[in-house]
């Protein structure tokens, strides 16, 4: 798992970063497909994820089927074996105006999960904002990456 520390990158891809340490973002999830990285969510509440459009896509496509995938919550090591909850996903919520486009116009999909998370120092609901943002404003993004452009994953959660 990794994090950037808000330098701008005009690559469509975020690569790099560093090392997240554990509790930093606890609501930070991984969605797993078959033990592998497949897409990064958010704890919405106990029950939900919130997580890209373009991923459930795959799903909604018969590409990938849901029992295959799990939610991972409280660990930035997917070889972690210590901490951490594995979730199992009931269902799914594309925003009805996603299209698939390229722009990638209301990228949003809810998961509902079969069991609640239970919320410790390490698995947490993200904050939301409320306020609005200037140009230019540094934000942090977390995410499930790499350290540089390849096809294998670091699998740590990284800040950039």
């Amino acid at each position: 798992f990794q994090f950037s520390n808000g330098n701008p990158t005009w690559d469509i891809k975020i690569v790099g970063g560093e090392d997240a340490v554990l509790g930093q973002f606890p609501h930070q999830v991984l969605w797993a497909y078959n033990g592998n990285v497949f897409c990064g969510g958010s704890i919405y509440n106990e029950s939900t994820i919130i997580t890209a459009a373009h991923c459930c896509e795959a799903i909604d496509d018969g590409f990938l089927l849901l029992d295959d995938t799990i939610i991972m919550a409280g660990r930035i090591d997917i070889d972690d074996t210590v901490n951490g909850q594995y979730i199992t996903i009931k269902s799914y919520s594309i925003h009805p105006d996603y299209d698939g486009s390229s722009e990638l116009h209301n990228d949003i999909c809810l998961l509902t999960l079969d069991d609640n998370l239970v919320f410790n120092e390490n698995v947490k609901a993200i904050g939301l904002n409320n306020e609005t943002l200037v140009a230019d404003t540094k934000c942090i993004v977390s995410g499930w990456g790499s350290l540089e452009v390849s096809v294998q994953f670091n699998l740590k959660m990284r800040i950039f």
